[in-house]
């Protein structure tokens, strides 16, 4: 960027300057670690934590292995609802929340239009999504007051962390197994809030990071 009133590249220290009417402005560019995901980032899929995970691999997201009548599909307002659950699917349209957050399921697999368009709508441009990973039922780690487990409109999805992905593919016609390839989980404190600030800068091999400016 090249300085007002002067001649030759901008500077190297990372600054932008300027001067206009007198006025000396000047902006720094930061880059730090996110705990969390900013609200209205993440699908509504609840991926049981399967310890290890490898990046590039592509894992079954939701395999109808979560409890009775329930296959992955989490529900943010507690509705059970094919559209509500398209609309969350499309336009990510989750609460922030302070992790690990227990959140009601929506039950029985989806044949409908608006679901699998969804859905396909990230197959086809490939875009990097985020997903909950979640506590898997039973599980004696999970906390107090957060679990994953029961069965029908009583089921609930305890959330432990926040996965990326990019979704790869799912069954028809019901929409019982959606696929997606592992890209990375997002570093975050035991009792962040979802969304949160930044905790660190990011190191070299950093996914995931926010970038913004300071002045």
């Amino acid at each position: 960027m090249r300085e007002a009133g002067g001649g030759g590249d901008g500077p190297a220290d990372g600054v932008s300057r300027g001067v206009a009417a007198g006025v000396i402005t000047s902006a720094t560019a930061i880059a730090g670690q996110r705990p969390g995901a900013p609200a209205g980032q993440l699908l509504p899929i609840g991926f049981v934590d399967p310890g290890a995970t490898l990046t590039t691999r592509i894992y079954a997201l939701t395999s109808g292995m979560n409890g009775p009548g329930n296959f992955g599909w989490l529900s943010w307002t507690g509705t059970n609802n094919a559209g509500d659950l398209a609309t969350s699917l499309c336009t990510p349209n989750n609460p922030p929340f302070t992790l690990p957050r227990q959140f009601a399921g929506d039950p029985g697999k989806t044949n409908a239009d608006d679901v699998r368009a969804c859905l396909a709508q990230w197959v086809e441009n490939g875009e990097t999504i985020l997903i909950p990973i979640v506590y898997a039922a039973g599980d004696p780690a999970s906390p107090p007051g957060c679990q994953t487990g029961s069965n029908g409109n009583n089921f609930t999805f305890c959330i432990k962390a926040l996965a990326a992905f990019t979704i790869t593919g799912y069954a028809q016609p019901a929409v019982d197994q959606i696929n997606g390839m592992y890209l990375g989980t997002i570093p975050y404190s035991a009792g962040a809030d979802v969304p949160s600030g930044v905790t660190a800068p990011p190191t070299a091999t950093d996914k995931f990071y926010y970038f913004g400016l300071a002045q």
